[in-house]
């Protein structure tokens, strides 16, 4: 349960001395940090390293200095070649994309996948040939050495992207002359059901790819392709809530033939990769401020009905269905986006458009930073510990709290989205007999270990 209190500004002094002090030490991990300038400003950081995975996907310093990898960062995407010093492929990933339009020879020869989203009728060999074709581009252009090794990736995303999720969209093309006639005269139940087990089945087909073609020691995933797929305004519904529970909200594309979470598509995936990026501002709209129960939902409702690892996507700058210019997120929001992910147990990719702002990059550096200090709690014996359900804290618009326990040791991250710049939020930390209360001053991002002996 979280107990919290907002106190008023007659109560600053003291917290406000604290906050200053903490701020000016570099051992904290909470000093200012520079975010001026076009480039990440990767100098200011001390290195380190975390026990997670997790990806780097953006520019490559200019310097050809493998900055990410010496900053908390195990992955690096993309081509590596203007890098000073090789990147060995565990500590590389490629994010295949346009694997649907297969460089645009989908198009061409108008399959029906890419024209309609339909499984039917796509020319598989065809396919296979254009991905292999693709497959062998990247790992011969994008090795440093230059030549075709066996494994070139540690880990290769699948970024897939077109099916019909719901039964109403799956119908919009029950009478496409793109379908064919056996499948346009049945049933719509009929017809629902037999897209659902083909689209599954022709989405494990760039998988199978690689199992058939690559190293068996690679590690697949798909992006977004989760039990329970992204979902922002129905959280804390409670028809959202009911189908958690009985399974109706978990997707086709990983259940089998009796609804377990079971399909070949998801056996062949060696983790999951939930999307948690941001769309609205909070500074513009008011439902903004949910971001954190938005992230910890995408986390939380996958971990009902996986036990796969997760790597979930974020990305520094809000998504361009609502922000066109996909201007940076604010400074709390990158720094959340590294601590609460790490403190529920999970790794992160954080993903950025080229043309994108670099913005506040360097808070997300800062808050992976913080956590670095507290690395011994990641030995394999960590219990993770949540409190209130994600979708209550979406719905009651609550501050947060998370931590991970070792030995007598426990780590705690907490977050108010909603307070004022100048409020103070009292929390009520509980963890069996042992109690803390802590304060958050504003927005700050608290992240503190305490002895519970």
């Amino acid at each position: 349960m979280i107990t919290y209190k907002r106190l008023t500004i007659l109560s600053l002094i003291l917290s406000i001395s604290l906050s200053v002090c903490l701020a000016q030490d570099p051992d904290s991990g909470s000093f200012p940090v520079d975010v001026s300038g076009k480039e990440i400003n990767w100098d200011q950081f001390p290195d380190f390293k975390l026990p997670f995975t997790i990806v780097y996907h953006g520019n490559l310093p200019k310097n050809g200095t493998a900055y990410p990898l010496l900053k908390g960062f195990s992955h690096i995407h993309g081509n590596v070649k203007s890098l000073a010093e090789p990147v060995p492929y565990q500590n590389r990933v490629y994010l295949w994309t346009g694997i649907v339009g297969a460089d645009r020879w989908a198009k061409s020869k108008k399959q029906p996948w890419i024209m309609i989203k339909s499984p039917w009728g796509n020319d598989i060999d065809g396919y296979r040939k254009k991905w292999w074709s693709r497959l062998s581009y990247i790992k011969r252009n994008w090795d440093q050495e230059g030549n075709l090794e066996v494994r070139d990736f540690d880990i290769i995303i699948a970024d897939i992207e077109r099916a019909r999720h719901s039964d109403k969209d799956i119908l919009a093309i029950k009478d496409h002359f793109l379908v064919p006639e056996k499948y346009r005269v049945l049933p719509n139940e009929d017809f629902v059901r037999a897209y659902k087990k083909a689209m599954q089945e022709l989405y494990n087909e760039p998988l199978k790819l690689i199992r058939d073609s690559l190293s068996n020691e690679i590690k697949i995933s798909s992006y977004s392709d989760t039990p329970v797929r992204r979902n922002w305004w129905g959280i804390g519904r409670e028809d959202v809530i009911s189908g958690l529970k009985d399974g109706s909200a978990v997707d086709f594309l990983v259940r089998d033939d009796i609804g377990k979470v079971n399909s070949d598509f998801y056996n062949n995936l060696d983790f999951i990769s939930p999307s948690a990026y941001f769309f609205y501002d909070p500074t513009d709209k008011n439902f903004g401020k949910n971001y954190l129960a938005y992230l910890l939902y995408q986390i939380d409702a996958n971990k009902i009905w996986s036990d796969k690892p997760q790597l979930i996507f974020v990305w520094m700058n809000y998504h361009t269905s609502a922000s066109p210019d996909m201007e940076p997120i604010l400074p709390e929001m990158a720094e959340a986006s590294a601590i609460f992910p790490l403190i529920s147990g999970v790794g992160i990719y954080n993903w950025r458009m080229s043309t994108n702002e670099k913005g506040n990059y360097e808070y997300f550096i800062r808050g992976l930073y913080r956590m670095s200090k507290f690395s011994q709690f990641f030995d394999g014996e960590e219990e993770y510990i949540k409190t209130e359900s994600a979708y209550r804290l979406f719905k009651d618009k609550m501050p947060v709290w998370r931590a991970v326990v070792n030995d007598d040791g426990i780590l705690v991250a907490a977050h108010n989205p909603y307070a004022m710049d100048d409020e103070i939020t009292e929390m009520v930390v509980e963890y069996r007999d042992w109690t803390k209360i802590i304060e958050l001053f504003g927005r700050e991002v608290f992240l503190q270990a305490f002895d519970m002996d």
